[in-house]
């Protein structure tokens, strides 16, 4: 996730703990899911005679959701859905490829060649 923030060019050393934050609810955001698919959503009550009384929701399905919510706050923040990223302003600050690197020091080179002719 840090290199994709990085070249959005919205990720500094201020960031770092919205980050680790970010990353400790998606992991657990993620067991949450990991439970639900091998669970499913629900389990079954039994009354004492084993027959079903009624289903009750796991945990994990409301530690998912507000897991979610949290998450989909911190993407905001940080500029990782599409709508927020309308609102974000961030100059794109580009290093130069090899390419635009040579083409620099080539055209540099042919000024200082023609001033001295």
């Amino acid at each position: 996730m840090t290199p994709l923030l990085e070249d959005m060019g919205v990720l500094t050393k201020v960031d770092g703990n919205a980050l680790v934050r970010y990353c400790q609810l998606w992991a657990r955001w993620k067991k949450a899911e990991l439970f639900i698919q091998q669970h499913g959503d629900m389990y079954a009550l039994r009354d004492e005679r084993g027959r079903i009384r009624c289903f009750q929701q796991y945990p994990q399905v409301a530690i998912a959701h507000r897991l979610s919510i949290a998450l989909t706050k911190l993407e905001a923040e940080f500029g990782m859905t599409p709508s927020s990223r309308s609102r974000i302003y961030v100059p794109m600050v580009r290093k130069p490829s090899k390419l635009d690197e040579f083409l620099r020091s080539h055209a540099l080179s042919r000024g200082a060649q023609s001033g001295q002719s």
